[in-house]
């Protein structure tokens, strides 16, 4: 099937419209049509639910203005050829329906191939790794810009690093030695469909080897591999100097943050000292805290790796798909989380001893008055392909499999800043 650009009727496609985070995503970009001028299109593979959420999203005072209807497309997801026809259509598909192995595979392999722009939601590493493998030379080829993580997972972590280097760099301190990211305060919550992609990624973690190892390389999604943090993490961060435990979300978005500092030709190094840990403080009941915090989860995860117990906590427990967190759906919720960047310096110190070292530290902010998983979520991913939309209208896209900082930079920083998702330092 040919494509030319007079095939493009719609400027953005939002696949799995319907969805909770669909949803969110597409109240979001309907109440901006009209100042951003791009036509809308709301995808899913059932038309009575698009109607719904389309008679939802255009009622309104009679007496004011409305921007115009956004148009409904069915498609099936597994079925290539009604996503090529769905593809065809759109300049940019904003891809809300996951798991993402299982309904992303044929989206993205028809955006490499036609030249069609793509973002998406996903945290599915091993998926990411795959799509990556399977079709980066295409997408170059054909001019597509695709990228993964564009909601909490990853941008405040990736754009984070990037804002944090230039503050770093404003101040004459240079690359930092090691970044930490930090979470702070947070009110919201999972949904059922982020539940759904984890349950899927560990089913399949139990049957797959590459899978496993995908899961726990940090360079899983870094072109080049050139090395690997296998050393067992230590609990007490000579940084922080302080007790920690991995934050459970850094499984994906450090590896986001590593493929972003290969592509853009390692300026932390090619081993960066990145970590996401929760802070416990000093002292011996710190340390308790932080190991008991660590069986905790570490026990939560080993019981979704069995199905029978994956089972019953995907019955009794974890919400279903298409169910998200209350805050989510009221328009609340908040996150902050912060990144430090730490540098060191070698002064004189009395004659004989050794060169003093002086550690300098660096903290810049993200935050949002939105729920991180889906409210934020929602603003996140919908600036990125409004950016993305007027990129492609200029020619100015960066093809193939990029990362939020890659494709979009400082730009996609302010653009969020200026939505509410607040990048700021201090």
């Amino acid at each position: 099937m040919e494509r030319t650009e007079t095939d493009r009727v719609y400027d953005i496609t939002v696949v799995g419209a319907t969805g909770f985070a669909g949803s969110l995503v597409a109240e979001y970009l309907f109440e901006r049509l009209e100042a951003s001028q791009f036509t809308l299109a709301l995808a899913g593979r059932s038309m009575d639910r698009l109607e719904s959420l389309r008679d939802r999203l255009t009622a309104s005072d009679p007496d004011s203005a409305t921007p115009p209807a956004p148009q409904l497309v069915h498609v099936n997801l597994l079925d290539q050829n009604s996503v090529d026809a769905l593809v065809h259509k759109t300049r940019v598909v904003v891809a809300t329906a996951g798991p993402y192995s299982r309904y992303g595979s044929l989206l993205v392999a028809s955006c490499a191939t036609y030249g069609t722009h793509y973002v998406d939601l996903s945290g599915e590493t091993p998926w990411m790794q795959r799509m990556i493998r399977q079709h980066d030379q295409q997408a170059r080829a054909n001019g597509a810009c695709i990228v993964h993580a564009c909601g909490y997972d990853s941008i405040p972590s990736d754009l984070g690093v990037l804002f944090l280097r230039d503050v770093m760099a404003s101040d004459d301190r240079g690359e930092p030695e090691a970044i930490r990211f930090v979470p702070g305060r947070t009110e919201g919550g999972f949904s059922g469909g982020t539940v759904a992609s984890m349950l899927s990624m560990f089913a399949d973690a139990r049957k797959d080897a590459g899978t496993r190892e995908a899961l726990r390389d940090p360079d899983s999604l870094t072109p080049d591999q050139h090395s690997s943090q296998r050393s067992r993490r230590r609990r007490y961060d000579p940084w922080l100097r302080e007790w920690t435990v991995p934050f459970v979300m850094e499984a994906v978005n450090s590896r986001i943050v590593r493929r972003t500092n290969a592509l853009t030709g390692y300026p932390l190094g090619t081993d960066p000292d990145y970590r996401e840990v929760i802070r416990f403080g000093r002292g011996i009941a710190a340390c308790i805290k932080s190991y008991a915090a660590s069986f905790g989860m570490g026990l939560f995860l080993l019981l979704l790796l069995f199905p029978p117990t994956r089972f019953l906590l995907s019955r009794f427990i974890l919400p279903k798909p298409g169910e998200g967190p209350k805050v989510a759906r009221e328009g609340g919720g908040s996150f902050l989380v912060r990144l430090i960047g730490y540098s060191s310096s070698h002064g004189s110190s009395a004659p004989g001893a050794a060169p003093a070292r002086t550690i300098g530290s660096t903290t810049i902010t993200v935050s949002a008055d939105r729920d991180p998983g889906y409210g934020a979520t929602a603003i996140m991913v919908a600036e990125t392909a409004m950016l993305l939309c007027g990129q492609a209208e200029t020619n100015s896209v960066s093809a193939g499999f990029q990362t939020p900082a890659t494709a979009f930079g400082l730009p996609l920083v302010e653009r969020l800043t200026s939505a509410g998702v607040k990048f700021v330092r201090g």
